[in-house]
């Protein structure tokens, strides 16, 4: 957590995904032939009363993990910020270097230090627009059935990806998939880049062991941009010596004081020097607390103040639990 009187981990708040890439046609044989959600049971003999009650139990589960679930087409779907939002070509152009020279790119940083508006952007850029996938992970994710009919989905919807190659990407109930799509991406002359957003929320899943295998055996044609508060605990050292493994970091992220007055300019603020420095001081170029900064503005109250933010403010402090505390154990 920054060290700032504003300091805190925050999540980029991105909502209203945009229109994404790839042929309905693909799409519909893909859910028509590979559905991850659960079977039904069969109906054999009547059971006891207490494992009907476990039963019971276990489906109510169910549901509230399901509460955690983003729709299908938010999932796979480049996201688009519902606020304006700065354009920052200096991080763009990071991710771009990063994801043509390695094939896997981690952007781990802060909550709030815009690394899904970061990825975002370059992934709905030109020339990545047509040959990258987007993946926004939730809690129901760290069922690896329901991760690699994601995946799967999100691949299929990427414009550059062959429909010789998309026909056959493998059933997400198989256990041996993330082999088996290493093995398909041999079969690639041009290279696709798929963004997993927020892997951080496979932290301690069991899924976990077969995202190791797909980066381990995934040739340069299928690559991949990992973005989250951290790794996940995933087995990236070995990438990292050899050479396949670029990292952006919360340093990276960071504004700069030109992008800073870049950003109150944009929102009609005209913001001194002197107040640009003492806020970027406090939020250590925090992105959303630029953002929360911003919303002090009202139109009786003079830009200057936006510098005197602290975590005191309301906003600040319902943001942290909203984003940091709510989502650490008891």
């Amino acid at each position: 957590m920054p060290a700032g009187p504003v300091g805190g981990l925050m999540t980029s708040t991105i909502s209203e995904p945009a229109a994404r890439g790839g042929t309905r046609e693909r799409r519909r044989r893909l859910d028509t032939a590979g559905s991850a959600g659960p079977r039904s049971r069969g109906t054999g003999s009547p059971v006891s009363a207490p494992l009907a009650g476990a039963l019971h139990r276990a489906d109510q589960r169910i549901q509230e993990r399901r509460k955690f679930r983003l729709p299908a087409g938010d999932k796979t779907t480049v996201p688009r910020p519902s606020v304006p939002v700065l354009r920052r070509p200096r991080v763009t152009e990071v991710i771009e270097r990063a994801s043509a020279k390695h094939r896997v790119t981690l952007v781990c940083g802060p909550s709030g230090a815009g690394k899904t508006i970061a990825c975002a952007q370059w992934a709905a850029s030109a020339p990545a627009a047509d040959s990258v996938g987007w993946l926004s992970l939730d809690y129901g994710d760290r069922w690896p059935v329901q991760l690699w009919a994601n995946v799967r989905t999100a691949l299929a919807a990427i414009p550059a990806l062959p429909d010789e190659i998309a026909d056959d990407l493998p059933d997400p109930a198989d256990d041996a998939f993330p082999l088996r799509l290493a093995q398909l991406a041999q079969r690639m002359t041009t290279p696709i880049t798929l963004v997993v957003d927020d892997v951080s929320e496979l932290a301690g899943a069991r899924v976990l062991a077969g995202v190791d295998k797909l980066i381990r055996h995934a040739p340069p044609t299928l690559r991949l941009v990992l973005a989250g508060r951290h790794p996940a605990g995933l087995h990236v050292a070995r990438l990292r010596v050899g050479g396949d493994l670029a990292e952006i970091g919360a340093t990276d992220l960071a504004c700069t004081p030109e992008e800073a007055q870049e950003y109150f300019r944009m929102l009609g603020h005209a913001l001194p020097e002197e107040e640009r420095d003492e806020l970027l001081s406090r939020t250590q170029g925090w992105m959303t607390g630029l953002r929360l900064a911003a919303m002090r503005v009202t139109p009786g109250r003079a830009a200057a103040s936006v510098s005197r933010i602290t975590g005191a403010e309301p906003m600040v402090a319902d943001y942290l639990w909203d984003e940091v505390l709510a989502c650490l154990p008891a």
